[in-house]
This record gives structure tokens, C-alpha cells and sequence, in this order.
């Protein structure tokens, strides 16, 4: 998988490995589909900026420290000079949004056509509110050229992107995160059918929880399988779709549209009679569920992820429910589109 890419430039045109565009190191600038041999520039000056610390620099994550505020002139300057360099990347703007061109929303929007989507059913959840059918994801999104979110089995998931990130990249191509209230019809439609449960009826044994075992390293392919028949990766829906590590192998970014606001980030405490943790049939680490946390839990201002990683033990399974900030990138969470 081609894995996220960006740059530092500083003040005098050099263009450095890193994270984002900055003014003397201070300011950072993200931008995306860039590595280091498209430098033809600057060969041989790829390192991170003196000072930077290295586990940051290795796990990929940013931390925006503004010494100054930087002169528009420089940015602009600098912006001009990256687009001359490199006219066909995606730029992200201010409030996590992303400008792209219209060749590249056409071009990306080819490769999600020829993307794995599957049909969700309609779900009537216990309480009796009805989820209507929708298209999502075969599997986690992965990353293609560019910034271009696909469904392929062949590539690793697009994990380290942050909940705002991932939003920001699906809009750009008129699709949507998975939302809390889809994510609970997945589940609940999983729980109901028996191919999913390791007794081979729905009730007995566990639900199939995925990568769960630490049998890996990193987020896989939807090629790999484990040697562990307890880690099987897919589930099969009602209407016999099949949906790839809805449990296990890593986390996805979910829109509250349940406790969240209009931004999807969780806004109040979960009530006791919230679906997102009322509608799983058993006990939270039981069955194979996976965890979820208690009535009263406020997670305000956090965003939500469902179905836990590689390394998640009990923890993992197609109702587990845990949570992020925002703004945070890590190597344990993607996301999986809808239209």
C-alpha cells in the first residue's frame, strides 16, 4: 500500500521528509501523495528537521507547535513554489478540508466505481428503529493513488488518519464515514445469522472476532489469513453479502449520529437506553461482542471507533465500542466509507 506521504519545506526552498509545509519548523502544512523520490529537486536532503523527536517522526504523527505566526508572504511563496514542483498533489486546507483538483476527483472517483462495495439490508434493531439498506466498504478503505479512498483486498487498510482527516477525504468524493447507526445494523445482522458463531448456531460458542490474537504485527490485507481458525475475517449478512474485519485487524472511525452532534463527534453520556450500547445481545467481552463501556459514560467531544485490532483479545468483536480524539492519528484505526 502506498503509504501517507508529506514534506517540510523551510524558508529557503529545501525540501525536507516530515509531516506537513512550515515556516522555519513552526507552522505546519499538510499535504498528501508525495514520497521522496518525487523529489528531483533537493536529492539527498530527505531527513527530519533537527530537533524533531524521532518515535513522532517513525510512527507519523504531528504536533503542530507555532512559535511564531508565520508571514502569509512566506506561505503563499512556498505554496506557489510546491505547486510548480509537484501541480498534480491534494493540498489540505484549513478545517481539515482538502482541495483538489477536478481531474483528480474524476480520476479517484474511477477507482472507487471499481471499488468492492457491499449491500446492507434493511435492519429493524430491538428497539424497533428500522436502518435502511445502504452501501459500504467490502473492506476497510485502503489508500490509492493520491488521496483516493478504495475497497481492496489486495491492499493493507489506510490506518493513521484522523477522524476529521478521513471525513475530510471521503467528502471529497461525495461519500460518507460508516455511521453509529449503520455500524449497529452491521452488527446486530451479524449477531442474527449462524455462519457467524464459531458453534455454528447463532448463540453458541462466539461471534468470529477477526485479527484479534496478536498473530500479527500491523493491519493486513484482506488477502491474508490467519492460521488460527478463530481469527476467520469475514461475516456473512442475511442477505448473504460478506463484510471483511467488521471485527479485528483494526479500528474504523464511526459518525455518531446517535449521542453525536452534526460534526458526528460524541455529545452527551451514553443513556441506558442508548443503541449503542442497549442492543448487543450479551455481556460486554462475552459471546465474542467485544467491550463497550457502562450506561453514563460521557464521552463527549471524542469520536467513535468500532471493532478493534490486531491485539485486542476479548476486547475486540462487531459490537465493540472505544473511542479517539478527533485529531488523532494512530496505526490501530481506519475507515470504511458508505454512499
Amino acid at each position: 500500500m502506498c503509504t501517507r506521504h508529506s514534506f517540510i519545506l523551510t524558508r529557503t526552498g529545501k525540501v525536507l521528509d516530515g509531516l506537513g509545509m512550515t515556516d522555519s519548523h513552526t507552522e505546519i502544512r499538510e499535504f498528501h501523495g508525495l514520497k521522496h523520490t518525487d523529489d528531483s529537486v533537493n536529492a539527498y536532503e530527505w531527513q527530519p528537521p533537527k530537533g524533531w523527536p524521532a518515535a513522532d517522526w517513525e510512527d507519523g504523527l504531528t504536533k503542530d507547535t507555532e512559535v511564531f505566526t508565520p508571514k502569509s508572504s512566506h506561505l503563499d511563496g512556498m505554496g506557489r513554489h510546491l505547486k510548480r514542483l509537484y501541480p498534480t498533489m491534494a493540498e489540505w486546507d484549513a478545517g481539515d478540508t482538502i482541495r483538489i483538483t477536478e481531474d483528480q476527483r474524476s480520476d479517484g472517483g474511477k477507482l472507487i466505481a471499481n471499488s468492492e462495495f457491499i449491500t446492507v439490508p434493511q435492519v429493524t434493531l430491538p428497539n424497533g428503529q428500522v436502518i435502511p439498506s445502504f452501501q459500504t466498504f467490502k473492506y476497510p478503505a485502503s489508500r490509492a493513488e493520491n488521496i483516493v479512498p478504495v475497497s481492496d483486498p489486495l491492499e493493507a487498510p489506510w490506518v493513521n488518519v484522523s477522524y476529521n482527516q478521513a471525513r475530510a477525504i471521503v467528502a471529497c468524493f461525495g461519500l460518507e464515514l460508516l455511521r453509529e447507526t449503520q455500524a449497529l445494523a452491521i452488527a446486530f445482522d451479524i449477531s442474527q445469522q449462524d455462519i457467524n458463531w464459531t458453534g455454528g448456531k447463532a448463540g453458541e460458542g462466539s461471534i468470529y472476532q477477526g485479527l484479534h490474537k496478536g498473530t500479527v504485527r500491523n493491519a493486513q490485507p484482506g488477502t491474508y489469513e490467519s492460521r488460527d481458525p478463530e481469527e476467520r475475517r469475514w461475516h456473512q449478512l442475511s442477505n448473504g453479502e460478506r463484510i471483511y474485519d467488521f471485527s479485528g485487524n483494526c479500528y474504523s472511525w464511526i459518525f455518531d449520529d446517535v449521542q453525536g452532534d452534526e460534526n458526528g463527534i460524541v455529545g452527551k453520556k451514553f443513556s441506558r437506553d442508548s443503541p449503542s450500547i442497549a442492543i448487543a445481545p450479551y455481556p460486554s467481552m462475552t459471546k465474542g461482542i467485544g467491550w463497550r463501556p457502562d450506561p453514563g459514560t460521557n464521552w463527549s467531544g471524542l469520536a467513535l471507533i468500532r471493532g478493534g485490532y490486531w491485539y485486542s483479545y476479548a476486547y475486540a468483536g462487531v459490537f465493540d465500542l472505544n473511542h479517539g480524539g478527533p485529531d488523532g492519528r494512530n496505526v490501530l484505526i481506519g475507515f470504511r466509507c458508505t454512499k
